[in-house]
């Protein structure tokens, strides 16, 4: 009798365990997406968008200013993609310093403005080139000084970190596209105008 009930009781306990990962991993996946819940102040978000890209870069790195460059293109010739920049410092403090001058540019709707200045500008080496850079966009200098050090900047630095963290990517830049593509280059793999506009496409496809 006791043989015959853990004839059942075993499959059962692995049947178990396998639903319970099985709802879990579903779970994890939900919450990693949640990285696309993004305010429209911290995107480029066309009227026509029908996919989306958001990108975990850094500012101080060269490989993701380079690649900015053709995205930028990209993105314009295309003209509908939403593209979602989540700058991240992952223990980098001048990282940090720089995506906190953009986050402070959002609180005066010049988000995007700062991110595509800092990039095209770069490499930007001090607080001085900082707020040259933001008298250029349009910013309201002594507003701008203050919110760099706010605590509603202070949650999305850690925000964007934490699901960098989550997403166990570990390397800058890396790119999400339409919630199912995961694309990472490097500087062996330089990607041209020509080849985001195919990915694109691919993601139009999926």
């Amino acid at each position: 009798m006791r043989k015959l009930k853990l004839h059942y009781i075993i499959p059962a306990l692995i049947l178990l365990i396998g639903s319970f990962y099985f709802i879990y991993g579903i779970y994890l996946k939900i919450e990693l997406l949640t990285v696309y819940d993004v305010e429209t102040t911290y995107m480029l978000d066309p009227q026509e968008a029908d996919i989306s890209i958001l990108e975990f870069g850094q500012y101080n790195c060269g490989t993701c200013r380079i690649i900015h460059s053709s995205l930028k293109a990209a993105l314009a010739k295309d003209g509908k993609v939403r593209y979602i920049p989540r700058p991240v410092s992952y223990g980098d403090v001048w990282a940090e310093t720089l995506s906190r001058a953009v986050y402070a540019a959002a609180l005066q709707e010049k988000f995007i403005q700062m991110h595509n200045a800092i990039y095209e500008k770069g490499p930007i080496d001090t607080r001085e080139d900082i707020f040259i850079l933001a008298r250029q966009v349009g910013l309201d200098i002594v507003r701008f000084e203050q919110d760099m050090e706010s605590e509603e900047v202070s949650v999305h630095i850690q925000e964007n970190d934490a699901f960098y963290k989550a997403w166990a990517l570990q390397t800058v830049p890396a790119f999400l596209i339409n919630k199912k593509i995961l694309y990472r280059p490097n500087e062996q793999e330089m990607p041209t105008v020509d080849i985001w506009l195919d990915k694109f496409d691919r993601a139009r496809e999926k």
